[in-house]
């Protein structure tokens, strides 16, 4: 579980289940932005590859539907756009 989430960074699958369980991480952007800032980093990865990954960590964690999963995708990609 300590696999890195982008080979060009230091952020690993672990962060993601400790902002989860230990940090009291409710939304996709909360591990992105805050917890793993992957989202200041590396922007098009966040989107393309790590918030698909953190939604699977979080519906497992948090049994999300499929609904709840891609609401919460389209929610985070939003909050990504506000950003720009």
């Amino acid at each position: 579980m300590n696999k890195k989430i982008l080979e060009d960074y230091p952020f690993t699958e672990a962060e993601i289940l400790y902002a989860i369980r230990e940090e009291m991480a409710q939304k996709p952007n909360d591990v992105v932005c805050r917890r793993v800032p992957i989202a200041f980093c590396d922007r098009k990865s966040a989107e393309e590859i790590v918030l698909p990954k953190v939604i699977e960590v979080m519906a497992k964690e948090k049994h999300w539907s499929a609904e709840q999963k891609a609401a919460e995708l389209k929610e985070a990609i939003e909050g990504l756009d506000s950003m720009k």
